[in-house]
């Protein structure tokens, strides 16, 4: 599109959406999502067992040495994995990422050895765990930052230069000959180095900072035991425990730094202005019902009416109105609607997608009134009698965005390709968004009318699956209920082939998922980015 410029402030009176409150918490949708949501904690409970049971297996107090010193080592240690995970979920890493960036330093059995030993190696990292949950709880200035980066450079690098090896070991064991664990560690270092630079999303990034602390002084006393010749296993032991938590807040902020630049497109072009235009001089700027059916329609012209003549007149016990968006239709679209006394016409000059007619329509709504929108198809696939299911959960406060779903209804369709489809699609967007979904482009939605003038809608076709994820994206509430999906009443599909429209409806899929921050940038999940920066945040 061109010519585009932001969409004008709603009517005085419309109740504004903005990103839903913190505190609220998306609703469950079966066992799969519960335990989707704790995989994290789950992967990082087993890690912490089977450090807690390698230690009682494998080791034992040298007989020269204290056991009550060799005990702490081994405390040490774990607490210095629990500081790992606790940090990493602080500042928004993904709990499984975190529980995987946690197993390095307490199942590596280097570490074991040294705890029996007495190896001051476990002591410095629980020292460095201190210091860095000091310096990064919560978003701190730049002072502060550098003043713990400091400290933590003279807590890992002093010993690393002065004390001995007890265990017999050095960090030449991680590095030379070249192992999986040493090749990881410098990946690791890699990703964290590549997001604290900058690269891609990690620009705008407050993650850069703790990328910085938890990379470059396990790497400063590296070095400085490397120049004096001794290589110290303290200075492994920290790249062990601290390398990992650079790599996945590396990640974290490369792939979740921000939203990306689409996602600030703004959302009215030239057809909008000119159709917006014509609607308010052709009904002379109505005030809408609460809710308003919102009907997207290209050459449907032969079972229009038969659709516009099923919808009730209220929905859920409010009177509903019914606003179809003609884009761009050759055919008699504009007259069934003018032929139906309730139904009112947004006309498009040029054809430009089911899309971006439902964005016209979900905008002139929004303007004249409407609280809740309703989307139903033209083509007379879907049962009006769902209509109230899936308003609903929304009137009652329960959900702020509602879908239907064929896979918990019933569908007449006997495409098995389609039906395919449907399952990969929805296996796909549950494993990308983290919730548990069955259907991702059913056409029968319900939705605070708010919720749609917050989420980015730039998608002309396939637009279903970038409605919700986008909507899931920003923290709102989601629900699926059982839909019903009939053959079509009339017309043809204008969503091509089935293989071209698995590859376009994939492409939607994956670019909402990366655009949105995968699905939402990090600040939103991280608590240590709430509030205002300094001591006194809270």
């Amino acid at each position: 599109m061109t010519g585009i410029e932001p969409s004008s402030p709603p009517a005085s009176g419309h109740p504004e959406v903005g990103p839903p409150d913190p505190a609220a918490t998306t609703p469950s949708s079966g066992w799969r999502a519960r335990l989707g949501t704790r995989v994290g904690d789950v992967l990082f409970a087993a890690v912490l067992l089977a450090a807690v049971g390698f230690r009682l297996v494998a080791g034992g107090p040298a007989p020269t040495h204290p056991a009550p010193v060799a005990a702490g080592g081994h405390v040490a240690v774990l607490l210095t994995g629990v500081a790992v995970y606790a940090l990493l979920l602080r500042w928004g890493v993904w709990r499984w990422l975190a529980a995987l960036a946690a197993a390095p330093v307490l199942l590596d059995p280097r570490l074991v050895s040294g705890e029996d030993h007495g190896d001051p190696a476990a002591f410095v990292v629980l020292v460095m765990a201190a210091v860095l949950l000091a310096a990064c709880w919560r978003r701190r200035r730049p002072g502060v930052v550098l003043l713990g980066g400091l400290l933590l450079v003279l807590v890992c690098t002093v010993p690393a230069v002065t004390g001995s090896d007890v265990a017999g070991s050095s960090a030449r064991d991680l590095f030379g000959p070249p192992t999986p664990v040493g090749v990881g560690l410098v990946v690791a270092l890699l990703v964290g180095a590549a997001a604290l630079l900058g690269v891609g999303r990690a620009r705008a990034s407050s993650l850069r900072g703790v990328c910085a602390l938890t990379a470059l002084p396990p790497l400063v006393a590296l070095a400085a035991t490397a120049a004096g010749g001794t290589a110290s296993w303290v200075a492994g032991a920290a790249v062990l425990a601290w390398w990992p938590a650079a790599g996945a807040l590396g990640l974290t902020a490369l792939l979740r730094g921000r939203r990306g630049s689409d996602a600030a497109r703004p959302q009215v072009d030239a057809v909008d202005r000119e159709a917006r235009d014509e609607f308010d001089r052709r009904y002379g700027e109505p005030r809408l019902a609460p809710v308003v059916v919102v009907v997207a329609a290209f050459n449907e012209g032969s079972g229009l009416g038969d659709v516009l003549a099923a919808l009730p007149e209220t929905v859920c016990g409010l009177p509903a109105d019914v606003l179809v968006v003609d884009d761009g239709s050759t055919d008699d679209t504009a007259a069934a609607v003018e032929g139906d006394a309730r139904a009112r016409l947004v006309s498009c000059r040029v054809n430009r997608g089911q899309g971006a007619a439902l964005r016209l329509g979900y905008a002139v709504a929004r303007t004249h009134g409407a609280r809740y929108l309703v989307t139903t198809d033209a083509d007379g696939q879907y049962d009006t009698g769902d209509l109230p299911v899936v308003l609903a959960p929304v009137v009652e406060g329960r959900a702020d965005f509602v879908s239907g779903s064929r896979r918990l209804g019933r569908q007449h369709t006997h495409d098995r390709v389609r039906r395919l489809g449907v399952h990969v699609f929805a296996w796909l967007a549950t494993a990308l968004v983290g919730q548990y979904l069955t259907d991702t482009s059913f056409g029968l939605r319900a939705m605070r009318a708010g919720v749609t003038g917050v989420v980015t809608l730039n998608q002309p076709q396939y637009q279903s699956s970038e409605l919700l994820i986008g909507t899931l994206s920003h923290g709102f509430r989601v629900l699926e209920v059982p839909g019903t999906m009939h053959v079509r009443t009339a017309g043809s599909t204008k969503k091509g082939r089935n293989l071209v429209y698995g590859a376009r409806y994939a492409r939607v899929v994956l670019g909402t998922w990366w655009r949105e921050g995968c699905p939402s940038p990090v600040a939103e999940h991280a608590p240590a980015l709430r509030g205002p920066v300094g001591p006194d945040a809270e």
